[in-house]
Order: structure tokens, then C-alpha cells, then sequence
């Protein structure tokens, strides 16, 4: 049988999502779809979680066994996302599903709200793919007495699952956890065949993968500053910064996996 999320109705249906992400309609038309597709529990998941905030407020909480339309929509959200959250939402194995809050960590997870994933944290390699951390790059198992390193089987580079991510999901904001303005800029960590600097002032230096950087500069060509050897896009603000780097992310991936145009 044909999964219901390798149909184009689907990707539509997503799409319609991405347009509108302020909008519970077209979440709601994507549950109906669903639910006529054999995917009832996933369904009931969009609906709860946009009927949610608008339940009249309580001062319990749901584990308190509070009989309220509230706690009880809480308490099945619970349920549900416990249930299949990894199976509807993790990109790959380890991954952390919340429909709650995101904790910084060097775990990655997604947040998923109102029935999709809006959120993801997780580190530079794993969002765009490159050297395994794991064996160095080596493809040797350095913790065992086996020749391959069993995370990346002997190859020596992980896949990013930035783009296959975008294109199945509807995320607004992407945070790496091991990367993120700092004080100074970065002068002694950048080889310009394979790394650039992302910096701004005074909270600088991510490294970033070529081509990151170009797409950052595309974005944001007002804050891109030239200095001899070094280019950097600058922000004066680290939270503008922050930001920045999340919307070039995002760019990155969609440009590597194009969503489909809403219909």
C-alpha cells in the first residue's frame, strides 16, 4: 500500500502549511485528508494540538487529573506524541520529539506544533552533512576492535538531513548546538577551500561549510562586511544574528530540496 506521504496531494497539502503558518485551516484540511488515508491517530494529533490553545485556560496541570477540555487535550497530546512522535517526526535515530519546549543541548530534536514540526536543533554536521565526528573522518572505529567506525560504516562523512527535513516537514526556525555567535572574531580556525567565518561584532565566529556562507551574504547583502581574506556577514544585534543564520540554514536546505509551490 501506498504511503499517504509520498502522494503530491501531500506535499501540497504542506505547502498550503508553509504559506499560511499563522493559519489552522489548512492544518486542519491536511488532518481531514489523513484521516480519510487511514492515518486517524496522526489526524487527531493536528487537531488536538490547534485545539489546545484555545481551550478555555486551567491553573492544573494535566497530570493532576483534572477533568477540563484543556488538561484532557494536553494529556492525549501526550499520548499520541509518546506513541508514534518519533515514527511521525524524528529525521533519523537519537532524535528527540517535543510538543512542548526545546531545552539547548547537544542532543537534536524537533518541536513540533499545531501538528508540525516548526523547530530543529541539532549540530552543524548534521544538519548539512560532512566529516563524521565520531572516527574523525577516519571511517575507523577508534572505541572497538572493529576496522569500520559503525556510525558512518566505514566512510568517513555523514549525510545532513537538512533538505530531506525541510521537504518533509514545515520548519520555521533550525538552532545548532554547536554553533552560535561568540565574542571575537573568528582569525585562526578558517582554511578558505573548505571553511569560511560567519561573524558578527561582537559575537562571532561560527564555521561554516563553503558555500554557507555565500548563501547568507545573498540573503543579507546589507550585512556582509570584506576584510582582505576574511568575509563575514556582520549583525550588531547577536539575537539579528542568531536568526540570520537560521533563515540562511533554511535557504541552504530549500535550495538542495525545493518544497513544492502551494497550489
Amino acid at each position: 500500500m501506498t504511503s499517504p506521504y509520498t502522494l503530491p496531494e501531500w506535499a501540497a497539502l504542506l505547502a498550503a502549511v508553509r504559506a499560511a503558518p499563522a493559519d489552522d485551516l489548512p492544518r486542519l484540511v491536511a488532518a481531514d485528508w489523513l484521516e480519510e488515508r487511514g492515518e486517524a491517530e496522526r489526524a487527531e494529533f493536528v487537531r488536538v494540538q490547534c485545539e489546545r490553545p484555545r481551550a478555555p485556560w486551567c491553573p492544573y496541570r494535566p497530570a493532576s487529573g483534572c477533568g477540563c477540555r484543556r488538561c484532557g487535550l494536553a494529556r492525549r497530546e501526550t499520548e499520541l506524541i509518546g506513541e508514534h512522535g518519533r515514527s511521525w517526526f524524528a529525521p533519523a535515530a537519537g532524535w528527540s520529539v517535543s510538543a512542548v519546549s526545546v531545552t539547548r543541548s547537544e542532543s537534536p530534536g524537533v518541536l513540533v506544533g499545531r501538528g508540525f514540526v516548526s523547530f530543529v536543533h541539532c549540530g552543524l554536521t548534521q544538519w548539512t552533512g560532512g566529516e563524521c565526528v565520531t572516527c574523525d573522518g577516519t571511517g575507523r572505529d577508534t572505541t572497538g576492535d572493529g576496522w569500520s567506525c559503525p556510525v558512518c560504516d566505514g566512510s568517513g562523512t555523514r549525510p545532513g538531513v537538512g533538505p530531506a527535513v525541510v521537504a518533509a516537514h514545515t520548519v520555521e526556525r533550525v538552532a545548532l548546538t554547536d554553533r552560535e555567535p561568540t565574542d571575537g572574531i573568528c582569525r585562526d580556525e578558517w582554511t578558505w577551500v573548505d571553511d569560511v567565518c560567519y561573524a558578527a561584532p561582537q559575537f562571532a565566529a561560527a564555521v561554516l561549510p563553503y558555500g554557507i556562507l555565500e548563501t547568507m551574504i545573498g540573503l543579507f547583502p546589507d550585512a556582509t562586511r570584506y576584510s582582505m581574506d576574511e568575509r563575514y556577514a556582520a549583525f550588531t544585534d547577536r539575537n539579528d544574528a542568531v536568526l540570520a543564520l537560521s533563515a540562511t540554514l533554511l535557504a541552504w536546505a530549500h535550495a538542495r530540496h525545493p518544497a513544492p509551490a502551494a497550489a
